[in-house]
């Protein structure tokens, strides 16, 4: 019982906030809604489908609705048809289709039970909402504490390639943070001053070609990221009773 209240203690919360974080739901609040309901519904399966796991699912999802962005603050969308997206990712989407009947013709009944297993495992609710922690809304504190220093560097430029900057920066954001809250995870925080060593090391040639204050800026944020990946990353093994580290 006690795992069951951390997961929906721990995830409830995420499940409310990591879609607000990204872009392309941000863009839509029906596509923002469903990701808030269908985390949500992860979260509570436990539980569904009492009056209680109805009521938190409806909460969770208007608790997400007060903080959508209007569409204004959400920004342009972007022009391409979902068509278009369908078939630039319909590769990937066949590889899992393909993988989930294979599974299924295999031994259904094994499938079932370990599809099951990582539906109800608290062990699995908990570290998969320290990873969204990490990733996602540690992206957004991440941007708010570099907030005044891109706005020094845009007064100091053109301006010209601080779009580019921004959507790469996102991407390696994530990624940077899901790798390192990974590796905290498995045991391995050595591994993780590894990650952000190699990464400093090839962004370095680099960081001479802008102009003054775009090497703080880098340090900052790559320094941020890593102090918000391993506190998750810490806050959840403590949250499983394996130790921060």
């Amino acid at each position: 019982m006690q795992d069951e209240l951390v997961r929906m203690a721990v995830g409830l919360p995420v499940a409310s906030l990591w879609p607000l974080t990204v872009p392309y739901l941000t863009s839509s609040q029906l596509r923002a809604g469903l990701a808030t309901a269908i985390s949500a519904l992860y979260v509570l399966s436990p539980q569904i489908p009492s009056a209680s796991s109805l009521i938190l699912l409806a909460a969770t999802v208007t608790v997400s609705a007060a903080f959508w962005p209007s569409s204004d603050e959400a920004g342009e969308r972007a022009d391409t048809s979902w068509r278009q997206r369908l078939s630039t990712y319909s590769p990937i989407i066949a590889a899992l289709l393909l993988g989930l009947v294979a599974a299924a013709l295999a031994d259904i009944a094994a499938s079932k039970d370990a599809l099951e297993e990582a539906v109800e495992s608290n062990r699995a609710a908990v570290v998969g909402a320290g990873l969204v922690v990490a990733v996602f809304l540690g992206g957004s504190v991440v941007a708010r504490i570099l907030e005044p220093f891109a706005h020094a560097l845009e007064d100091g430029t053109d301006g010209e390639n601080l779009p580019s900057l921004e959507n790469a920066g996102r991407y390696i954001g994530w990624f940077e943070r899901a790798v390192l809250f990974g590796l905290v995870i498995g045991g391995e925080p050595e591994a993780a001053a590894i990650a952000l060593a190699a990464k400093s090391f090839a962004r370095f040639p680099s960081l001479s070609k802008h102009q003054e204050g775009f090497a703080e800026y880098f340090l900052i944020g790559s320094l941020a990221s890593l102090t918000i990946a391993v506190a998750v990353a810490a806050a959840t093994r403590a949250a499983l009773g394996i130790g921060p580290f």
